[in-house]
């Protein structure tokens, strides 16, 4: 079986080796030393990755700049910052720009291997989720085509305005 691929981008040339040198043994690495260089790569190939893992100040085109070019032709990939950028407004502007998930450096190997883990969980799930107009939560069943939300031990429905639902 293959290794997920990952494309790692980080300015710093020790960062990229040291990322590198802790991810091999599970995943095949590919890096890219600024957002420009990565977004060429990820516009030839960016089927073949499975995760894109950046630090967030960078030359050339910076991680915030990167991921909007990532998202306005991908909306699937993975994409996980990894920095010391870590204020509230830092954080949030990555969320709001398309990252899936934030990493504050410094972190523990383990820590960042179980966000990529994660991630790539999450992203396998959606393929596979059984996709229906129910969602069942604790006692109750939620029918979204219908609107309305049955309890299964009383029996009683209680029908939603489109907000609710």
């Amino acid at each position: 079986m293959s290794k997920p691929k990952i494309l790692i981008v980080d300015d710093s040339q020790l960062n990229r080796e040291i990322l590198s040198c802790m991810l091999e043994d599970k995943y095949d690495i590919c890096e890219a030393e600024n957002g420009k260089q990565a977004v060429e790569i990820l516009e030839r190939c960016h089927k073949d990755f499975k995760l894109v893992l950046l630090d967030l100040i960078m030359p050339v085109m910076d991680g915030y700049e990167m991921v909007a070019r990532i998202r306005e032709t991908d909306g699937n990939t993975p994409i996980l910052f990894a920095s010391a950028m870590s204020s509230p407004k830092d954080v949030t502007k990555g969320y709001d720009i398309g990252v899936d998930n934030y990493v504050k450096k410094p972190f523990v190997p383990d820590e960042l291997d179980a966000h990529i883990r994660s991630l790539l969980r999450m992203k396998e799930g959606a393929k596979s989720r059984n996709e229906t107009d129910h969602c069942r939560m604790g006692k109750y069943l939620l029918d979204t085509k219908h609107a309305n939300l049955r309890n299964d031990k009383t029996g009683s429905i209680k029908v939603l305005t489109i907000r609710e639902a």
